[in-house]
């Protein structure tokens, strides 16, 4: 078990044998976050019923729950969309700020949607970023219509859809390109309509009825974006088992779009009574992988760690939110895997990796303090034996017992 100090840099030594275990996943980051801002909004009629369990929604919870005029979002990313959205409809002068890592994030288009719509903000700093203050502003003065460019983030989509039923005359929303990470807007429309509300979803246009939350405990959903570091775990080790209790097939999460993913390379998905049950048989290989990943962006650097491990290669389409995430998502994997000699290029539409040839050095990878980047280049210990993970304990921000269960998996750590 690692320790509660910060940690430079920790050795992940794998198993000598395929693993069977039984992981219990954090609970969805995404759906927490959203239903932590539907409980605010309803006013108490929607209750969660589980806790925050990661950094990240451990922030949502206290800014919504934060009452005085400045708000510090950390350097999470949703937090400060969706507050800035919420805190619109506070009636009260609200500044929002953040680290210098979250102050280069982009907030423009949320902010020209929010002021489109009536509302009153100002940057305090570089126009389009943090910090942000809101001004008080009286609801009779909101307008019903927004544009809003929707090939940058879903995030500022969701946050105006949040909202909505709280405005008198709820909202239509026009969206501008190809929404990008479609998936997750779905996510936030159906949550809206299980707890109560009307929408519609009909070609670029979105429209949210204004109403009242339906009374109701919500129970969150575990998380499939964490569960892809278990899925690659298996297809990187043949006859290796894992259970995963409470994650069901039947999700409102786009990310169980990656179980014919993993399939290509073996991984058998079964669902029981206990929840869904991985194994790998091995033997099979993805001969040409060629994947879309606009609706699971999560999932694209697991998949490129996965290649890597099973030295084969792959081309990437639908990588154009990766640049705007904790860090460039792109880059930082390109430096990261050319230290094992794979290459990472531009290719027409999409990102080509090229595997690299065996090493028997051990991999050392920088995080570029973006949790998935540890996560996703951790199980690469099952091809080379070792790794070692820089800042290991930036997996706080979404999955608090990642190391924890590598070690329930059978790796050995060392600090």
């Amino acid at each position: 078990m690692l320790s509660e100090e910060s940690n430079p840099s920790v050795k992940i030594v794998a198993p000598i044998s395929p693993f069977e275990a039984e992981i219990q996943l954090p609970v969805s980051k995404s759906l927490m976050n959203r239903a932590l801002v539907i409980q605010s909004l309803s006013g108490g009629r929607v209750k969660v019923a589980q806790l925050p369990d990661s950094d990240d929604t451990q922030k949502m919870q206290e800014a919504l729950q934060n009452a005085s005029d400045h708000i510090h979002c950390g350097d999470a990313g949703t937090v400060a969309r969706f507050v800035l959205a919420a805190a619109c409809t506070w009636n009260r002068e609200v500044t929002l700020a953040g680290t210098e890592a979250l102050q280069k994030r982009p907030m423009g288009p949320l902010v020209n949607a929010l002021r489109q719509l009536g509302f009153s903000l100002d940057y305090l700093g570089k126009e389009g970023c943090l910090p942000i203050r809101i001004n008080p502003q009286k609801a009779n003065e909101i307008r019903p219509t927004v544009s809003i460019q929707a090939d940058v983030s879903s995030q500022f989509i969701t946050a105006l859809l949040l909202i909505a039923p709280t405005l008198s005359q709820g909202l239509t929303l026009h969206l501008e390109g190809e929404p990008a990470s479609r998936s997750y807007l779905e996510m936030t429309l159906n949550l809206l309509r299980k707890t109560g509300i009307q929408v519609e979803w009909k070609g670029s246009i979105i429209r949210v009825e204004p109403g009242a939350f339906k009374a109701q405990t919500l129970t969150v959903e575990r998380d499939w974006s964490s569960a892809g570091y278990g899925f690659e775990m298996v297809a990187l080790w043949p006859g290796s088992k894992i259970q995963f209790p409470d994650l069901s097939l039947d999700s409102l999460q786009g990310d169980t779009k990656m179980v014919p993913l993993f399939q290509r390379f073996g991984v058998i998905v079964t669902e029981n009574e206990k929840g869904v049950h991985i194994f790998s048989k091995g033997n099979e290989t993805a001969q040409v992988f060629d994947w879309d990943f606009s609706l699971i962006p999560d999932q694209a650097q697991t998949l490129m760690a996965t290649l890597c491990g099973l030295y084969q290669e792959g081309f990437f389409r639908g990588l154009q939110t990766l640049p705007l995430k904790e860090t460039n998502r792109i880059s930082a994997m390109q430096i990261e895997l050319a230290k094992i000699g794979a290459r990472l290029r531009e290719e027409g539409q999409g990102w080509k990796l090229y595997p690299g040839p065996v090493t028997d050095h051990t991999p050392h990878f920088k995080t570029y303090n973006d949790h998935r980047m540890a996560m996703s280049l951790a199980p690469l210990a099952l091809t080379f034996g070792e790794v070692e993970i820089e800042n290991p304990e930036v997996v706080h921000k979404s999955y608090p017992d990642y190391w924890r269960h590598l070690q329930q998996i059978g790796f050995k750590l060392i600090s």
